[in-house]
């Protein structure tokens, strides 16, 4: 996924979630790094919300994976 900051630079990373105020990228490295919401622009903020579950699952990708996975 492409997210970008409210600065316009973008960030390549996943989605893995959110901790309070801050969205949890999944880097390409394998790394975890939160980040703060509040310094996403707006359309990656929609992005956030939209891919935020009650389970911190993106929607987005749970609807991607086939049903061995989703077992």
């Amino acid at each position: 996924m492409s997210w970008t900051n409210a600065e316009g630079m973008a960030i390549k990373a996943g989605f893995g979630g959110v901790n309070g105020q801050s969205v949890i990228f999944k880097m390409p490295n394998g790394s975890k790094v939160e980040y703060p919401i509040s310094k996403l622009s707006p359309a990656s903020k929609k992005l956030v919300a939209e891919c935020a579950t009650p389970q911190g699952e993106c929607r987005r990708c749970v609807s991607l994976r086939s049903p061995q996975e989703v077992s």
